[in-house]
């Protein structure tokens, strides 16, 4: 299977042979990766932008991110990642839930842990200051079936 290409694409790949470290083209090469549907490699474009310049604040909105969660209920979630935000930093997230629905919730940095200790992970608590009333329920139904299932397994 060939791997999609552009005449923009091979611009920019030149323009980042000569110059590694220009974020405007490092960003613009993972945009057009995301363009051709290389995702996986936009999101490694994204994610190396921003560990080498984390003020192009471009890249944040760009990158997708994608964080795992734990501890996910109807008031928030602690996100594991190596990216930390900051207290306070609003986040617009994505949630996929198992049906496939996804719901769009803005939340609000309010823990950050850089721990990488024995049962720590890195990663920041965040609380949902928005979240739309058919969003909240179907994550509340999610939560019920995801217990129910935990309980009939460990019976």
């Amino acid at each position: 299977m060939a791997i999609p290409t552009s005449p923009m694409l091979e611009r920019l790949e030149a323009f980042l042979a000569a110059n590694p470290n220009d974020s405007f083209v490092r960003y613009g090469r993972a945009m057009e990766l995301g363009r051709l549907g290389r995702t996986d490699e936009a999101i490694d474009g994204f994610r190396a932008l921003l560990a080498s310049d984390p003020a192009y604040v471009a890249g944040y909105m760009q990158a997708g991110i994608h964080l795992d969660s734990e501890d996910l209920s109807e008031g928030g979630a602690f996100l594991r990642s190596d990216l930390l935000f900051e207290v306070g930093e609003t986040l617009h997230l994505e949630i996929p839930l198992p049906s496939g629905q996804l719901l769009k919730a803005v939340g609000r940095v309010v823990r950050v842990s850089r721990s990488r200790g024995r049962e720590g992970h890195a990663g920041m608590g965040i609380e949902f200051i928005k979240l739309s009333l058919q969003d909240r329920r179907a994550l509340a139904a999610v939560l019920v079936e995801s217990r129910a299932v935990k309980t009939n397994s460990s019976a």
